[in-house]
């Protein structure tokens, strides 16, 4: 049987606790595409309502792209691809 990661699990450990938001976020929405990914699987989030700065890193069970420091100014998609089973 194949190993799956919950998405929501994922993207709480690398995508949300790493997009430290030095932005004014008014009405900050989130969009996930799946709920849970088979190893190997990608998917996309997609953040709206950012202006400013964030930072984006995955972990040891998702790998994130893009990744780093950036501007944004509106939203920002985030691929992730589900690496181990978490």
């Amino acid at each position: 049987m194949k190993k799956k990661i919950s998405i929501v699990f994922a993207i709480i450990l690398s995508v949300i606790f790493a997009l430290t938001l030095r932005a004014e976020a008014a009405s900050m929405g989130l969009k996930i595409d799946r709920s849970s990914a088979t190893v190997g699987e990608t998917f996309t989030v997609t953040v709206s309502g950012i202006n400013g700065k964030v930072t984006i890193s995955g972990n040891s069970n998702v790998s994130v792209s893009p990744s780093g420091s950036q501007f944004v100014d509106g939203s920002l998609t985030i691929t992730g691809t589900a690496k181990s089973a978490g």
